[in-house]
């Protein structure tokens, strides 16, 4: 860290670079139902603004807070509205992120965005969490993947059942 680079800028950094800003996002919108079935995780509670699950003997809640609902409402037909919160991240019950995020709304429903730029930092404390969650999120997307592609081939099947090439096959 150089003397100019404060610490809640060196964590906005780190933050950042681990992409915790994405992984919680991803946990977030929509799909705990995943991470069910990531090897080591057990326990998994979600709502519409919160998540908690168990992992590697830590329990971990994400949080949003505070919604204000469309403080930045849009009559641009590109710009979509934007509300704002509160991100929260327990630890054993202990907080070790707190932050802002951006709610946009979508045409194809909401898009969470986790705010990690030094300004918005209110808390953080950075520990092996960093590395826990983004492995999490990254078995988490491949199984995710792996299932639209079996769910593409089966579709393929029983398309191809139903078409038959006859004398051009």
């Amino acid at each position: 860290m150089s003397k100019e680079e404060t610490k809640a800028e060196k964590a906005a950094d780190i933050l950042k670079e681990k992409g915790i800003d994405e992984c919680c996002g991803w946990l977030l919108s929509g799909y705990p139902f995943k991470i069910k079935e990531v090897p080591g995780v057990t326990n998994v509670k979600s709502g519409k603004t919160w998540l908690t699950f168990s992992y590697e003997r830590n329990v971990y809640q994400l949080r949003y807070e505070n919604l204000h609902p469309d403080l930045c409402p849009s009559d641009s037909d590109f710009l979509p509205p934007l509300s704002f919160g509160d991100f929260r991240l327990f630890l054993n019950n202990k907080e070790v992120l707190s932050t802002s995020y951006i709610r946009s709304h979508e045409e194809f429903g909401d898009v969470d965005s986790i705010n990690v730029a030094a300004e918005s930092i209110k808390r953080a404390v950075l520990g092996d969490w960093l590395d826990a969650i983004p492995r999490i999120v990254e078995q988490g997307k491949a199984i995710a993947e792996r299932e639209k592609r079996k769910k593409k081939k089966e579709a393929e099947r029983a398309r191809d059942d139903n078409i038959d090439l006859g004398e051009y096959e």
